[in-house]
């Protein structure tokens, strides 16, 4: 592995338990303690998750893009 896939991995790794930490808080002191509805919820986390996922999407294409397959 080069250092740029490494530095990569490492990055998607430490950005989906950023964004896993991130869910967490706001289910812990956003979501829970207002009674929010299932939808109210869901809208929410989806709103917030949808810059790291974006990222994560990016990440993938770029490294299949540069990859060879033999």
């Amino acid at each position: 592995m080069s250092p740029w896939e490494i530095d990569s991995l490492i990055t998607s790794i430490l950005v989906f338990a950023l964004v896993m930490y991130m869910a967490l808080i706001v289910y812990k002191d956003l979501i829970k303690p207002s009674g929010m509805s299932r939808f109210g919820a869901a809208l929410i986390c989806g709103v917030l998750l949808t810059a790291p996922a974006a990222y994560l999407v990016k990440n993938l294409v770029v490294l299949l893009n540069t990859t060879e397959f033999y």
